[in-house]
């Protein structure tokens, strides 16, 4: 009986003593995961008939990168988002998702092609925030153009997960931060769903 104690206390003592893999460095990094990203859109892209059913992939695309909580927080405060309830927090993600995705993917045109220079994926916070800088490069009506589109990251428990995109230095979340709240303090969630709803539906 010693013996068996004895065993199972070293055992015990091995595993809690043996040195566990930090999320950090086992979490695929976000300047891998954007490049991945950017790999599959330019499929889609080549081959999706029509702007609908790029849009429903780049969608699907977006949400195994974004994290929609933290983008939607970011986007109406802490202070707003904190104070509604999970249920409304919930329509107000579905809503804000369907306009992200569209201003993101319009610049992606059925049956063409685009091509990506990355500028560099820059740390801090203790590596717990990045941000991956990109230039997308499209061809609209015979003229090359050149965007600048960059990812903020922020290490969450699934691992790397965007908080924001910004498009030539212009943040999403900043940009729609004054509209949202002015909306939102002056006829409701209700109303700013509706405004949303709207605006994402816009071609």
């Amino acid at each position: 009986m010693l013996n068996r104690r004895s065993f199972i206390a070293a055992l015990c003592f091995f595993v809690c003593a043996w040195p566990m893999p930090s999320l950090s460095k086992t979490a695929t990094g976000p300047d891998k995961l954007v490049k991945r990203n950017y790999k599959k859109i330019q499929g889609i892209v080549a081959e999706s008939p029509n702007a609908k059913i790029v849009s429903d992939k780049v969608t699907v695309v977006l949400d195994s990168m974004v994290d929609w909580p933290i983008f939607s927080r970011k986007t109406l405060t802490g202070k707003i988002w904190d104070g509604l309830k999970e249920a409304d927090q919930q329509r107000f993600i579905t809503s804000y998702r369907k306009l992200i995705v569209r201003k993101y993917a319009k610049r992606f045109k059925p049956k063409t092609s685009f091509t990506v220079d990355f500028r560099g994926t820059t740390f801090f916070d203790s590596k717990k925030k990045a941000v991956v800088k990109t230039t997308v490069h499209t061809q609209s009506k015979g003229k090359k153009l050149g965007v600048d589109v960059d990812y903020e990251f922020i290490l969450t428990k699934k691992g790397w997960r965007t908080g924001d995109i910004i498009t030539d230095d212009i943040s999403r979340a900043r940009t729609y931060r004054p509209t949202f709240r002015r909306i939102y303090q002056k006829r409701g969630l209700d109303a700013l769903i509706g405004a949303i709803e709207k605006n994402a539906k816009k071609r």
